[in-house]
């Protein structure tokens, strides 16, 4: 269907020189506004709209930056995906009012992500995200089928400075669902709130590159993760840390009480990562895992809350390293935290809880300052 424009609001924007519209696009000396009204009553032809004033934008660059603004309503683009462009911003009305959706389950071309095992294969989403580029103030839908393999909301490769800000992602249907699917770059991830169901494995974020770690700040993030058999908050892979890990509020709990809410796994790596954690709350089921490391790993965390089922904290396989608990709370009903045997070089825990079972961690240095268990005694200077 040949899609047509209709009338937006006027938008009052404050930019330097004198502005021009024509078909939409408002031109001025620091900044070209292209402008994307929803079709009433059909979001196919919107969804058609929103990708052809995307395309047509061929000339953007650090001098010459575009701002996409979207109108409310729904944007629906099927099995394509909307392909975003360096030095050009996609900005809605609000992620309750201007909804992109789509099935998030056809692999856009031309465009490899790595594979847990192959470590690389085409992704399917429903937005790739672009360096020098911020996507914000939209919902994300994406949706599967039975059958449907993967479906994924957001994907980056080897971006540079992308951004995603005030995002609502909805993402159900099909085995295997994904939030944000970033591999290698750097950007930031703020204030997004993600809402995960399918039957497989899903993972609210998901950071993994074989070629180049990916680097990303996660801030003001809520994570929901649920229905699955395997699911996941945050999943790290290949030495992909975030640079920041704060205010972020983690619930992974599946249908027999399973889920992890962060997992750091890794293929290539020996090099001890850091990873803090700021002010978060880290949430599983019943036979669940707070915090699942393999990799060599220092972690520290302060003003925060990891309520994992049966482990609260876990070093396993090939992981080795430190953990810093400070003014936070760690619960675990087998162990708080829990190392297999040589692999945990110190545990130090300060001003902090340690709710359920005790610090099993054979070889390490233990040390514990004002820690109190569930019923608020203090373990004097000794670790549970």
């Amino acid at each position: 269907m040949k899609s047509q424009a209709f009338p937006c609001l006027a938008i009052a924007l404050v930019l330097t020189g004198i502005m021009a519209t024509v078909s939409g696009i408002a031109e001025a000396d620091c900044l070209t506004v292209v402008e994307v009204c929803a079709i009433p009553n059909d979001p196919e032809a919107s969804g058609d709209l929103l990708l052809e004033r995307v395309a047509a934008i061929l000339d953007a660059s650090w001098g010459k930056r575009y701002l996409v603004k979207v109108s409310p309503g729904v944007f629906s683009l099927g099995t394509q995906t909307l392909a975003m462009k360096e030095w050009v911003d996609i900005e809605g009305s609000g992620r309750e009012a201007t909804v992109i959706q789509g099935m998030g389950t056809t692999p856009p071309k031309g465009v490899g992500l790595p594979d847990m095992a192959s470590n690389r294969s085409d992704y399917p989403s429903v937005i790739i995200g672009a360096s020098h580029a911020e996507l914000r103030d939209v919902g994300i839908t994406s949706y599967g089928t039975a059958g449907t393999e993967y479906n994924v909301a957001v994907v980056t490769e080897a971006t540079t400075k992308a951004r995603f800000s005030n995002i609502r992602i909805a993402s159900w249907g099909g085995a295997s669902c994904w939030g944000f699917r970033l591999s290698g770059g750097s950007g930031q991830i703020n204030d997004v709130d993600i809402s995960l169901d399918c039957t497989g494995y899903t993972s609210g974020i998901s950071a993994l590159s074989s070629l180049d770690p990916t680097v990303f700040d996660i801030q003001h993030a809520t994570i929901r993760s649920t229905g699955s058999s395997l699911p996941v908050g945050v999943w790290l892979d290949d030495g992909s840390i975030p640079s920041r890990f704060e205010h972020v509020n983690i619930s992974a709990v599946g249908p027999a009480g399973q889920g992890t809410g962060v997992w750091l796994d890794n293929y290539f790596g020996t090099a001890t990562d850091t990873l803090v954690i700021f002010d978060s709350r880290i949430l599983t089921g019943s036979a669940g895992t707070g915090i699942k490391t393999l990799v060599p790993l220092s972690l520290k965390m302060a003003e925060s809350r990891v309520e994992g089922g049966l482990y609260g904290i876990h070093f396993s396989s090939l992981a080795s390293g430190d953990v810093f608990i400070d003014q936070s709370m760690v619960a675990g009903s087998t162990n708080t935290v829990y190392a297999d045997s040589g692999l945990l070089s110190t545990m130090n825990a300060g001003a902090s809880g340690l709710f359920g079972g005790p610090v099993s961690a054979t070889g390490a240095t233990l040390r514990c300052a004002s820690v109190y268990d569930e019923s608020y005694v203090n373990y004097a200077r000794t670790c549970p």
